[in-house]
C-alpha cells in the first residue's frame, strides 16, 4: 500500500468518526423524499443548536408545520422516533392539504414549494394600500403575510441522476 493510500484511509477514518457531522435522513426511493431530506436536515441543524429557543421561533413563524416539525424533532432527539418518521409525518400533513404540490411516488416535490409551505407565516405581517401618485386611484388596504420569494428559472422537474 502506498503512503498516499494510507493517508487517504486515515483521513476517511477521522471524517467518519467526527461527531459534529450533521444528522441526515435515509432517502425514500419509493416516494422521492429529496426535497424533504434537504430542507429538514437544514432545519434540524438550526433547531438542535438551541431546542428551546428554536422551538419557540418555529412556532412563531408557522403554527402548523414548523410547530409539528419541532414536536417530531424532539421525539427524534429523545429516541422516541426516527428522523424519517418526523419527515414522513410532516410530509403526510402537506400531502393531505395539497396532493398535487406534495405528491407521493417518484414525481418529486419542489424544494421552493416545500420551503414556502413550511416557512409561511401564520400572522399578517404587513398592510399594503395600492395608490397611484399621479391620479387619485386607490384601493382598500390589504393584509399580507409577506412570504419570501423563491424563483427558479424553469418550472420543469429535474433529476440529479443525469
Amino acid at each position: 500500500m502506498s503512503v498516499s493510500a494510507k493517508k487517504t484511509k486515515a483521513a476517511q477514518i477521522v471524517i467518519a468518526s467526527n461527531d459534529s457531522s450533521p444528522s441526515g435522513l435515509i432517502w425514500d426511493s419509493n416516494n422521492y423524499s429529496c426535497a424533504y431530506d434537504a430542507l429538514f436536515t437544514v432545519l434540524y441543524e438550526i433547531w438542535v443548536t438551541d431546542t428551546k429557543v428554536w422551538t419557540k421561533r418555529f412556532k412563531e413563524i408557522n403554527q402548523h408545520h414548523l410547530k409539528s416539525l419541532s414536536i417530531c424533532l424532539k421525539k427524534y432527539m429523545n429516541g422516541q422516533a426516527s428522523f424519517e418518521t418526523a419527515r414522513d409525518t410532516i410530509r403526510h400533513e402537506l400531502h393531505s392539504q395539497n396532493p398535487t404540490q406534495f405528491p407521493y411516488g417518484t414525481r418529486g416535490t419542489s424544494v421552493a414549494a416545500l420551503t414556502s409551505a413550511i416557512l409561511a407565516p401564520h400572522d399578517f405581517a404587513a398592510i399594503s394600500i395600492p395608490e397611484c401618485t399621479r391620479c387619485e386611484y386607490s384601493k382598500p388596504s390589504v393584509d399580507d403575510r409577506l412570504e419570501f420569494v423563491l424563483h427558479e428559472k424553469e418550472n420543469a422537474p429535474k433529476s440529479t441522476s443525469k
